[in-house]
């Protein structure tokens, strides 16, 4: 096996682990999109109580364009459930520094 192939090979469970860890906040970002798409009225969703991480998911994907179609709904909401996954990962990194 080339050192090339093993590398990769042998972080895959690093990573799997680290994407495991940004699940609940990938499923946030998810949900929060979908409030974004489906329900126009912001204040409605900003109750007290709401955790810091949901507050500043929904004010984000509040940021976004509301879409029309059913597939561009569907992936405004992938799109933001990874770019919440990425921005995890990379924090995550940065930490383990």
């Amino acid at each position: 096996m080339s050192p090339a192939i093993f590398l990769p090979l042998f972080l895959l469970p690093l990573a799997a682990h680290a994407e495991r860890d940004c699940d609940l906040e990938v499923a946030e970002a998810k949900v929060a999109m979908y409030h974004r798409q489906y329900i126009n009225d912001l204040q409605d969703l900003l109750k007290p109580g709401l955790s810091p991480r949901s507050r500043a998911l929904l004010i984000r994907a509040f940021q976004q364009p509301r879409e029309t179609s059913i597939d561009r709904i569907s992936d405004a909401v992938k799109d933001f459930g990874n770019e919440a996954l990425l921005s995890c990962l990379q924090s995550k990194e940065k930490k383990s520094r």
